[in-house]
């Protein structure tokens, strides 16, 4: 009987070690006559999330949408709640920006000088409003 209750007692205790899983993801929707990358952050300012990072190491925490297509953010946090909960003001930033401004100008320059064509400014409220998808027309 002992034996059985230490089982369950270890059960319990690794059960509530186990992380989260977060099921929930933004879809972004391109409805823009072109492609796009997106990339989320916690602020307005983009050079503090990403600098330092190589090109190559950028373009893998962003994801692209071709032009009338979607796709899922992928460098999605394990928790929204608390991801969107520590993001200044209580909103996350997802920046959208044009595939044109990356060739022309490099991340590097896209980066510091935050060129970006939109940004999403957006909390848990917002995200559930549009069912975490996000229409983008290119205005």
């Amino acid at each position: 009987m002992r034996k059985v209750f230490y089982f369950l007692i270890s059960l319990l205790f690794l059960y509530s070690c186990l992380d989260r899983v977060e099921l929930r993801n933004i879809k972004v929707l391109n409805k823009a006559g072109y492609s796009v990358y997106c990339l989320n952050s916690s602020t307005d300012d983009l050079i503090t999330q990403y600098s330092g990072n190589e090109d190559y190491e950028i373009f893998d925490k962003c994801f692209k949408v071709e032009k009338d297509s979607f796709n899922n953010v992928y460098n999605k946090p394990r928790d929204w709640n608390s991801y969107i909960t520590h993001s200044d003001g209580g909103k996350m930033r997802l920046f959208i920006i044009a595939q044109d401004s990356v060739e022309k100008y490099g991340w590097k320059e896209v980066l510091a000088k935050n060129i970006y064509t939109k940004i999403y400014k957006l909390d848990i409220n917002d995200l559930n409003n549009k069912n975490w998808q996000i229409v983008f027309d290119g205005k």
